[in-house]
């Protein structure tokens, strides 16, 4: 999009959707997952099964974090009708481990700085025993903190990560 942020068109559902009023200019198009997908995606389908994939933000024409995305040139008095994106999908990845020496349910805080800069907060509950499962994660680099007593971060980018130790924080002499 132009530097102007806030210029948004809703699709409908089939997909379709316009822009109106456009200075002329030059534009990048994002495509996000609706609010709907985006709640439920980390949970279940509607047969009960864990989701393994959801789809991403997706920059025109098919570029999933703006790598690749193309610019769209509007020139005064013209109409562009042929822009088409392709939602683009990422497996969800899953995390396990453990906090060392806590006990009782807490709730860890997991941070993920996606590509379009947003962070996206979940909590993590973990176990009486301090053991911990989240899956539903998209990929990328994660910050689990706890009230500032633990604080680690993990790479999801490639693959699971399962029996993470996390240690409480150090604090001075």
């Amino acid at each position: 999009m132009r530097s102007d942020p806030g210029t948004i068109a809703h699709a409908d559902d089939h997909g379709t959707f316009r822009f109106y009023d456009l200075a002329p200019g030059t534009y990048r198009l994002i495509a996000l997952p609706g609010l709907d997908a985006v709640f439920w995606a980390g949970y279940r389908n509607g047969h009960g099964q864990p989701l393994d994939e959801r789809e991403i933000e997706t920059y025109y024409p098919n570029s999933p974090g703006g790598k690749g995305a193309a610019a769209v040139v509007l020139e005064a008095g013209h109409e562009i009708t042929d822009v088409v994106i392709t939602m683009q999908k990422a497996g969800l990845r899953h995390l396990s481990g453990r906090i060392v020496g806590f006990t009782g349910r807490q709730y860890l805080l997991a941070d993920l700085s996606g590509p379009s800069g947003i962070v996206q907060t979940s909590p993590i509950q973990m176990r009486e025993d301090g053991t911990f499962y989240q899956g539903g994660l998209l990929p990328g680099k994660y910050t689990l903190r706890m009230a500032y007593i633990v604080q680690t971060t993990v790479d999801l980018t490639t693959q699971d990560v399962d029996g993470l130790p996390i240690e409480p924080l150090k604090t001075g002499k």
